[in-house]
């Protein structure tokens, strides 16, 4: 492998090294005297001893050849002006060129991309004489066909001649793409699964956000307590300053809740609450995302709080913030805007005051998990305001039905209770009233119509009105009687009630007398002034279903200090915790006669209407689980001396 330069004459190469003492004008093989002289017998001798060792290396060179060309790595020997005189096809393949095309040109002539990365060291190695071993090295695209960027593992060392000077550099270059590549493909499967499993726990981290919304938003129907969940959920865990926006039903949004999670702030944030509202038709971002029913998002919320639309106290708050990120969330239920969700980062994501764990820098990037939330945010806000609304609209309707006050009556001391069921949304049929009948006569009325809703509103009013009408001609059981006939008539589909109806006569200097009649309701409490109790029986049935009742009168005379106790059944049917049982008829017995005892055994004692009432209300409560599901009424009377009382106020 040698190179004719310009001159025709051969310059000496790696291979000529070999043949450095040949004699070529010398025919070795026909000079066969043999009556030489000893001393050219010698000479002969050295000169075949010569000749033997040239054949020696040059087989070793021929076998050099062969191992250097049949090696698995790429190997070439670059001259002291690294220019190449040996590379195997391994390595001429690798660089795209071939064998012949590499010999007796330098590095930049074959790889000129590579030249100012790879002659910086072939020259160091020439000029210290030190290996450099095992260095990495990647290309881009080669000129192969299956161009594509390449990893080498490469080693130059010193090549020396026999005298043990340096001619040359040798290089030994692997091609590591194969495992190079495999080690990306491996890595990049490791990075997407590494991507996809923290994907997955965003996904259910996302979901387990939102169902934990779901349940806690759908915990009430009290409006004041989903906002409360509300900002529970999103602050300060994912923003720290949370506004929402509500119509005021004069064509603006107001503000119905402004928090911080910052104590220091908190102040300033609730003073938004007495900000001006903002147009619904204006240019405020609130108003044309309420309109658009579309979210926006901002990487810097002061522009959009100081731009054009936004009045000026809301603006105002906008100047002392810390530039952060801002979203405008609408709440939308069945195609109907309701409100504006605004969240904004106004706090260093780096302040120890605020955890970070999921700021809104980066729940931005899951913006469809917000606006799930503020979906689900916005049904439990329509339900609370539906149910709130139906409450209120049953409350008066209830009210309507009950007497505004009872009368003022000389020597009975009257306190009467009346509550609804908790969870209720409907009008219940629960009833009372107090009738004048005469100088020295009362007439007490009690009821429970059955069902909830319209109809057992119209029943209930039916029932007291005609009640109030019939008492002052009709005895008890008459008056019942004609009620009965009554709502026989109406076709009441499945209501009927229960009632009672307690007439007192009381004239001066006379023993006062009680005579009751009972359709089918709960059994009065009589309360002596001794202290003894007792059930009054006064059996009924129940008014609205028969035409014939046969309703039985009951008289029963009264002493001054007697009690009377009338209630409907949601006080004896209150649910407790001792294996779900009812408080009823034994549970009232204790809880009268835990209030009156003390005071019976007193002689000044004087027990009023109002404390029994509120003494049994107490049993009750304490004995309850969870909230009432009926309506309650208790009407107490006390017989007293004569004189006015003014009555207490209804509870």
């Amino acid at each position: 492998m040698s190179r004719t330069p310009e001159d025709g004459t051969p310059e000496q190469s790696f291979d000529d090294t070999a043949d450095a003492g040949r004699h070529p004008d010398r025919d070795l093989s026909a000079e066969e005297d043999t009556d030489l002289p000893a001393e050219e017998d010698t000479d002969l001798s050295a000169e075949k001893g010569t000749d033997a060792g040239r054949a020696n290396d040059d087989e070793t060179s021929a076998l050099l050849d062969v191992l250097i060309m049949n090696a698995p790595v790429g190997i070439a020997l670059l001259d002291l002006n690294l220019r190449y005189v040996r590379i195997n096809t391994v390595l001429a393949e690798a660089n795209g060129v071939p064998v012949a095309d590499h010999l007796g040109r330098t590095v930049r002539d074959v790889l000129p991309t590579l030249a100012d990365d790879v002659e910086p060291l072939l020259h160091t190695v020439l000029r210290t004489g030190e290996p450099f071993v095992d260095a990495t090295l990647e290309t881009g695209p080669t000129q192969t066909p299956a161009a594509r960027r390449r990893q080498w593992r490469v080693s130059f060392y010193p090549v020396r001649g026999r005298d043990g000077a340096i001619v040359g550099v040798g290089l030994i270059v692997e091609d590591e793409t194969d495992r190079w590549e495999a080690e990306q493909q491996r890595a990049e499967a490791m990075a997407a699964e590494r991507r996809t499993r923290e994907q997955v726990e965003v996904t259910q981290a996302q979901l387990r956000l939102l169902v934990e919304a779901g349940d806690a938003l759908s915990t009430s129907l009290d409006e004041t307590a989903v906002i409360d969940v509300l900002c529970g959920l999103l602050v300060p865990e994912h923003a720290d300053w949370l506004v929402l926006l509500l119509p005021d039903g004069m064509g603006h949004l107001a503000p119905a809740r402004s928090i911080h999670a910052n104590p220091e702030l908190s102040a300033a944030a609730a003073a938004l609450l007495d900000a001006d509202p903002i147009p619904i038709q204006g240019e405020a971002p609130a108003a044309q995302v309420f309109r658009s029913q579309q979210s926006l998002v901002t990487p810097e919320v002061r522009p959009y709080l100081l731009g054009h639309g936004t009045p000026a106290s809301v603006a105002g708050r906008a100047l002392p913030l810390r530039p952060g990120p801002g979203v405008l969330l609408p709440l939308v239920v069945r195609g109907r805007s309701i409100g504006v969700l605004s969240l904004v980062d106004t706090e260093d994501p780096d302040s120890a005051s605020i955890p970070t764990s999921t700021r809104l820098r980066s729940v931005l990037g899951g913006l469809k998990t917000l606006e799930a939330i503020c979906q689900r945010a916005a049904v439990a806000l329509e339900n609370a305001r539906l149910y709130g609304q139906r409450s209120r609209v049953a409350r008066t309707l209830q009210e309507s039905l009950l007497p505004a006050d009872l009368p003022l009556v000389p020597g009975l001391d009257i306190a009467v209770h009346y509550a609804t069921a908790e969870e209720a949304v409907e009008v219940g049929g629960d009833f009372y009233d107090l009738i004048h009948t005469g100088t020295h006569a009362v007439t007490l009325l009690i009821g429970d119509v059955s069902g909830r809703g319209v109809d057992a509103a119209g029943v209930t009013g039916l029932a007291r009105h005609t009640l109030s009408a019939v008492a002052h001609d009709l005895s008890p059981a008459q008056s019942l009687q004609r009620l009965n006939d009554i709502l026989l008539t109406q076709h009441y589909d499945e209501r009927f009630l229960s009632a009672l109806c307690a007439r007192l006569e009381y004239p001066p200097g006379e023993p006062a007398r009680l005579t009751i009649a009972s359709g089918g309701h709960c059994r009065p409490l009589l309360v002596r002034a001794d202290g003894n109790l007792e059930y009054l029986d006064c059996d009924g049935l129940i008014l609205g279903l028969f035409s014939e009742i046969d309703v039985h009168e009951t008289t029963v005379p009264l002493d001054p200090g007697d009690i009377l106790v009338l209630y409907t059944d949601g006080v004896t049917e209150a649910r407790g915790a001792a294996n779900g049982g009812l408080f009823g008829e034994n549970g009232l017995i204790d809880a009268v006669r835990a209030f009156t005892a003390p005071i019976g055994k007193a002689p000044s004692g004087t027990p009023s209407a109002a404390g029994l009432i509120a003494a049994v209300q107490t049993a009750i409560d304490a004995y309850r689980i969870g909230p009432s599901d009926d309506d309650m009424a208790l009407l107490v009377m006390r017989l007293t001396p004569p004189e006015r009382q003014r009555l207490p106020p209804r509870t």
